[in-house]
């Protein structure tokens, strides 16, 4: 268990570097060239259809849209007397916007300026829909990991989740909302969240003599 726990704590070490070195380039207009490039590229599958879908993806995966769902999952988990498991999600979450927030009004980028299909207020970078998503899935993955044994169905829901985070982050590309560097950072900083807050669960757990889980006993 400690060789897992000093492998989550590098992964996060790296993820954290890599992610310096991310907001370090756009602060310094290092990026710029790749997420025009890319960005104009991705503006160039727009279509009518397409547009719908990347509007309904990144409706669902607002603030207030994860908010609510947050609030379902921590209620559905409080009454089935899941506390831990409850605090834990809501804490992973609340992390997340805290720090999302933080780190946009210390890079102050503001939102791209071409041809945006959604009015989007508030800095850029990190995307918070791309973050909020991956955080809020990674928790929900990581508790199921706790509680379902059927790897088949373990690895259904990994694929499900993959796909939504990833369709979430290109939707904010496609609708202009965010540079595909916001998206990448927003993942890399949504995952240093969800590590960051499963290693000090599992520590807190691991001290107090129980499982490194979310102990429900």
């Amino acid at each position: 268990m400690a060789t897992t726990g000093k492998v989550k704590l590098l992964s996060l070490a790296a993820l954290a570097a890599f992610f310096l070195v991310i907001a370090v380039a756009v602060a310094n207009g290092k990026t710029a060239n790749f997420d025009i490039g890319v960005s104009n590229y991705i503006y160039s599958l727009r279509n009518p259809a397409a547009t719908a879908i990347m509007h309904g993806i990144s409706s669902v995966s607002s603030t207030p849209a994860t908010g609510l769902l947050t609030a379902v999952v921590i209620a559905a988990f409080w009454f089935k007397n899941r506390r831990k498991t409850a605090l834990f999600f809501g804490a992973t979450l609340l992390v997340s916007v805290i720090a999302n927030n933080a780190i946009k009004y210390s890079v102050h980028r503001f939102r791209p300026d071409i041809a945006p299909l959604e009015d989007a207020s508030f800095y850029s970078f990190p995307s918070g829909h791309s973050m909020n998503s991956l955080v809020f899935y990674g928790a929900l993955l990581y508790i199921a990991r706790k509680s379902i044994k059927n790897k088949h169905l373990l690895a259904a829901f990994d694929i499900a989740a993959i796909i939504f985070v990833a369709s979430v982050g290109f939707s904010r590309i496609y609708l202009g909302a965010h540079y595909p560097t916001d998206v990448i950072a927003g993942f890399v900083a949504g995952t240093c969240v969800l590590l960051a807050v499963i290693a000090t669960t599992e520590k807190n757990n691991f001290q107090k003599g129980s499982n490194p889980r979310i102990n429900e006993g």
